[in-house]
């Protein structure tokens, strides 16, 4: 995300970054992460919290950029979109379509555009 100019660049590398997870090499890994997560504190959900909350962070700054009057919010509202769509993909052994990672992406930044418009 570092290395984009522009914030719809950095939303864009932070949505293909999460569900890259997805990839074959990775999949397994993440998936025992999340499983494991949830079995330490109250539930599958609590790990996907877990995850999503450090995410969201990275979103504060761009959404920002983008005209978001509430950053942190709209942040945690798509990384929970975001990371649990990732979730479904790996429960199911697929991986996103490139289509599916630019919709999740126009998503991500219509909500953005939307609030701030």
């Amino acid at each position: 995300m570092g290395k984009e100019p522009t914030p719809e660049g950095k939303v864009r590398r932070w949505v293909e970054g999460i569900l890259s997870q997805t990839r074959e090499e990775t999949a397994a890994t993440t998936l025992a992460v999340l499983w494991n997560g949830g079995s330490i504190g109250e539930s599958f959900a609590f790990s996907r919290h877990a995850v999503s909350a450090p995410l969201s962070a990275l979103l504060h700054e761009p959404f920002a950029q983008l005209g978001s009057a509430d950053p942190a919010m709209d942040a945690s509202l798509a990384a929970h979109a975001t990371v649990g769509k990732m979730s479904e993909h790996l429960w199911l052994r697929s991986m996103p379509s490139p289509a599916e990672v630019e919709r999740i992406t126009e998503f991500c930044l219509r909500v953005i555009a939307y609030r701030a418009g």
